[in-house]
């Protein structure tokens, strides 16, 4: 990212109307002067992106163990010149999770649909299904869907189970995946989808790229509705080392490589 991040500064710095406006700016800079400024300008820029593009790895690390995170960053490098319009933005990506024709189940107060490609927005939060035939669209509006779900055949669960977010909190127009249900402690997650500059191309301003998210939530004794959960050891330490040795758990597995695998063992252990 560093290199690409340093030409497309250097393309930027090259345009007149950039030059014009710099030189509007610094006003009084003799025209002879531009170049050396301008050269000096570039060099801190490339800089900045070697430094970003570090940070950048380091902080997507965590992420990249989610494999609909990999994917979806995948899916923006290879195709960087394919994009949608949203309102004034030119997006690349994709804000389908897994893909726009994954195969499952959607269930609604209308009855179900069975082994049919779905598509689910997480940009949106919009679920579509798509006839056996992969030609026959069949919409079915988001009040009327209860639950959904992706049969992944081992790639990340056998299983990949949402459920209405509004079953718990009702004021939530959203979806998330069910993780583990337990006794005493349940564990949700939640995916979205938002705009953000672009990584492939970032001279060009109107240029975003969808970029996958996700939280974790959970329902628990002593409080109603969800609760969001970090996933950094000291938060995890504070709220739950009353239940079980945190220091210990943590130190027996590896959350940095397999995150959710981290997070479902934790809820198994609280619910022992």
């Amino acid at each position: 990212m560093g290199k690409s991040l340093f030409y497309s500064f250097k393309q930027f710095f090259s345009r007149p109307d950039i030059q014009y406006a710099c030189l509007t700016l610094y006003q009084g800079t003799p025209l002879n002067n531009f170049s050396k400024m301008k050269n000096n300008l570039i060099k801190i820029m490339g800089m900045v992106g070697f430094m970003f593009a570090s940070l950048n790895g380091k902080s997507q690390a965590l992420s990249y163990s989610d494999q609909a995170v990999a994917y979806n960053r995948l899916l923006v490098e290879k195709n960087s010149n394919t994009y949608v319009r949203i309102g004034n933005y030119k997006v690349t990506g994709t804000p389908y999770l897994f893909g726009e024709n994954e195969a499952g189940n959607l269930y609604g107060t209308s009855g179900k649909l069975e082994n049919v490609k779905i598509r689910y927005n997480t940009y949106t939060q919009e679920v579509e299904g798509l006839g056996e035939t992969g030609t026959e669209k069949v919409r079915i509006e988001f009040t009327n869907i209860d639950s959904f779900s992706f049969n992944r055949n081992g790639k990340v669960h056998d299983e990949v189970h949402f459920i209405r977010t509004a079953f718990i909190d009702s004021t939530a127009k959203d979806f998330m995946m069910v993780m583990y249900v337990g006794k005493t402690y349940s564990l949700y997650k939640k995916y979205k989808s938002v705009l953000a500059m672009s990584t492939t191309n970032i001279g060009q301003v109107d240029l975003r790229q969808f970029e996958l998210e996700f939280d974790y939530y959970y329902t628990g004794p002593g409080f109603y509705g969800l609760k969001k959960i970090k996933t950094n050891d000291s938060f995890l330490k504070k709220t739950f080392n009353d239940k079980i040795n945190m220091d210990q758990f943590i130190d027996q597995h590896d959350k940095k490589k397999r995150i959710n695998e981290f997070m479902v063992e934790l809820f198994e252990a609280l619910n022992k």
